[in-house]
């Protein structure tokens, strides 16, 4: 009720909707975000009948939100025309400085590389603070330029000294993919920042002979940590009090919902992804492999090695009958057609030397390779977590009803099956794929029939009507309360349809049993 007082007497305005200690790590302005949210989720229930035209109106007068968010096609031909600009741009400025570049190695491209980032980072700012971009294309794709130019730039500087070792290069560029994705809350560079973690921790793991065997367990750990982490400060946008006593101080982390949403989603494949039997078994493989086809311990390779030196002496007796052959001036004419036949034996020779080489000898390669990854330690708990954790991922989103977990299991369950026909193919490829779309079928009708009952949707909260308009999560959490408690003397009472928007017990959110 405090806020509700306040609100209603004007104290608390979203323009105070901040969170001071936070203020300088965002780059777009978390109050007109708050706004905007508002305003999205208003015209959804203007959608739904449940707010007049009217309050419309009055909602949008009460949160503005001037963003310059421009339409999907408008959005990636700004994109394609800013990326094509600033790449016109660097290139006219780099014919100034050719020579430069030529005299002065790799660092010159470096420092050239870091002053055209500085430039694009300046331009982004600038259309975020005074143009007001937000998602537009243009500031997506100047974002994107400023981190690959400065870790490009970082990237030159250390070329001299770490040559082509990945992992300092992805250890360099883990921070600043970091901070971008923290301050301008952008979806892809939080996954780029995951991909580029997740890298780090199997380049280094590699390096030492424990880390070999324990990295699929790595893997689960680090995935495992950084889904609880981003589950926890999902959770706080969606249980703490909607900025009870002001200052949003009930979700600090509501700036970057959509990032945690991110890493949730690709935390749980990368959980599966550690443990799945393909990935261990053909990891391990890759691991334990050689480039030196005659360190295998194999009979074939010493018969081979004969039958190879074998086709070299003939090759090198008939160079030297024909260049003797050559030699006799008095039989030239005679001697053409025997130094012919010779060259026919010869590349015949040569053809029968490559085919051993290239043929023979990866085979033995491949099989050594395949009883290499048959070899894999605990290869029956592998078997078995690749096939149960996507149903323990389906059995979760059900219950929690997770969006997120939901999506995991339907993708992993797909890897499941592919991994399971790559190992235990099926005798006919089209019965199996008949039988397996006929069950697919079969399970889709009985559970829209299930859904479609109104017990199980009353008992189970899941139901099979769809809703096109369903705002995202990250805008019904805080902004349901805030809306619902600010106009809730005024908003008719929706229709009990099933739909949730907090803790009350009618339209109102977050406003408790005893409002």
């Amino acid at each position: 009720m405090t806020y509700v007082v306040a609100m209603q007497q004007g104290y608390l305005r979203p323009s105070n909707l901040r969170i001071n200690n936070l203020r300088l790590m965002k780059a777009y302005n978390p109050a007109w975000l708050d706004a905007l949210a508002v305003r999205r989720l208003a015209g959804w229930w203007r959608r739904k009948n449940w707010l007049t035209e009217e309050q419309l109106r009055q909602i949008e007068a009460r949160y503005p939100a001037p963003f310059f968010t421009p339409n999907g096609f408008v959005r990636v031909g700004l994109f394609g025309f800013t990326a094509f600009f600033t790449l016109c741009a660097t290139g006219l400025a780099s014919l100034f400085v050719h020579p430069l570049l030529d005299s002065g190695g790799s660092a010159a491209f470096g420092v050239l590389y870091l002053l055209y980032g500085v430039g694009t980072g300046g331009a982004l700012e600038y259309f975020i603070r005074r143009k007001h971009h937000y998602r537009s294309g243009i500031d997506d794709a100047l974002l994107y330029f400023t981190l690959a130019l400065g870790i490009g730039g970082l990237a030159s500087l250390f070329w001299d000294a770490w040559g082509e070792n990945v992992r300092w290069y992805c250890l360099l560029a883990l921070p600043i993919l970091i901070a971008g994705a923290i301050r301008y809350a952008d979806r892809l560079v939080t996954a780029l920042a995951y991909a580029c973690l997740l890298t780090v921790v199997v380049l280094f793991g590699i390096r030492f002979g424990w880390g070999r065997w324990l990295l699929p367990f790595v893997g689960m750990a680090v995935s495992a940590g950084l889904y609880g982490m981003a589950k926890r400060g999902g959770n706080t946008n969606r249980t703490a009090p909607s900025y009870e006593g002001g200052a949003g101080e009930g979700q600090p982390f509501r700036y970057w919902a959509g990032c945690l949403w991110t890493v949730e989603l690709l935390a749980l494949l990368t959980f599966y992804l550690s443990g799945n039997y393909f990935t261990v078994r053909e990891g391990h493989a890759a691991l334990n492999d050689t480039t030196d086809y005659r360190q295998f311990s194999n009979p074939e390779i010493e018969a081979i090695e004969q039958r190879r030196e074998a086709y070299y002496a003939e090759i090198g007796r008939l160079q030297t009958e024909n260049d003797g052959l050559r030699a006799d001036s008095l039989r030239g004419s005679q001697n053409q057609a025997r130094i012919d036949a010779n060259q026919q034996r010869i590349e015949a020779n040569y053809r029968r030397r490559e085919t051993l080489l290239y043929r023979d000898i990866n085979t033995i390669r491949l099989a050594e390779r395949e009883r290499a990854a048959a070899n894999v330690p605990l290869a029956g708990f592998f078997l078995g977590y690749t096939f149960l954790v996507p149903l323990l991922y389906l059995i979760a989103a059900l219950r929690r009803r997770s969006r997120p977990v939901l999506w995991a299991g339907m993708l992993t369950l797909v890897l499941a099956a592919l991994t399971y026909v790559r190992y235990f193919p099926p005798p006919s490829s089209a019965i199996a794929a008949t039988a397996v779309g006929t069950l697919l079928i079969g399970l889709a009708y009985l559970s829209i029939r299930l859904l479609q009952k109104p017990a199980v949707e009353k008992r189970y909260r899941l139901t099979y009507r769809a809703d096109e308009d369903d705002p995202s999560d990250e805008i019904r959490n805080a902004e349901a309360g805030l809306l619902a408690q600010t106009f809730s003397n005024r908003l008719p009472t929706p229709p009990d349809q099933g739909t949730q928007f907090g803790g009350g017990d009618f339209g109102g959110g977050g406003a408790g049993t005893r409002y």
